[in-house]
């Protein structure tokens, strides 16, 4: 992202970044922000086990193991205590 962000400044084009990648780069020359916070740009990421009836090789206690943690208090405070310059960078949504 920080490639399509330098090549957008140089070229003084717009694009389109996730904010973890805007907060996090440096140079940002003459780009601006120009709009956040609608719903339509919602950015989730996911953890999707595989199905271990499915594929035997899976390690699946593992993956429940992982699975507990990214769910847990401790999760969501690293999730949500992760910023750039006190801007939060995710936002822990776990059910």
């Amino acid at each position: 992202m920080g490639s399509a962000l330098n090549t957008a400044s140089g070229m003084n084009a717009y694009i389109m970044s996730d904010r973890a990648s805007w907060l996090n780069f440096g140079d940002k020359g003459d780009l601006a922000l120009l709009f956040s916070g609608n719903p339509v740009l919602f950015n989730q990421y996911a953890y999707l086990p595989v199905n271990p009836d499915k594929h035997a090789q899976v390690k699946h206690g593992q993956a429940q193991q992982l699975e507990n943690w990214l769910i847990s208090d401790r999760a969501k405070e690293l999730i949500n205590s992760n910023r750039i310059e006190g801007e939060p960078l995710f936002v822990f949504n776990a059910m």
